[in-house]
């Protein structure tokens, strides 16, 4: 298990953002966790991160939804895996998603998300994550 430095959540629904975020921290987490509320807000704020990630050897989780209006999850991934392949040893990115479809869990794992847990999210399920 890694050290985390940071959580980043990514999820367009306000109340689900609200509910995650507050999951985490009731598990006395010590490291920041961020929210955004798109995958192009997600890209942005590892852009600015990039730099300061690879430096300082910052290991980040991403949790990620898949069906957010603009970009999906999938998208994300794309573009993600496409700009940002030299961060991949550093930050594990995994599915946090309403839907229990096999082939969006299949194609997130083909992508690149390390795992795939569905909504909402709950302390057991951030422990076992937490721990991967």
């Amino acid at each position: 298990m890694k050290k985390i430095d940071w959580i980043l959540l990514v999820d367009d629904d306000e109340i689900d953002r609200f509910v995650n975020e507050k999951i985490i921290r009731q598990c006395d987490v010590s490291f920041p966790v961020h929210a955004v509320q798109d995958a192009y807000g997600a890209l942005e704020w590892i852009k600015e991160k990039a730099s300061g990630i690879v430096s300082n050897k910052e290991n980040g989780l991403i949790l990620l939804d898949i069906n957010m209006p603009g970009m999906s999850g999938f998208e994300f991934l794309e573009n993600y895996k496409e700009v940002y392949a030299h961060l991949k040893e550093y930050i594990n990115v995994v599915t946090l998603s309403s839907s229990n479809h096999r082939s969006d869990r299949q194609r997130m794992m083909e992508l690149g998300a390390s795992a795939y847990y569905s909504k909402p999210l709950n302390h057991e399920d951030l422990k076992q994550i937490l721990e991967e």
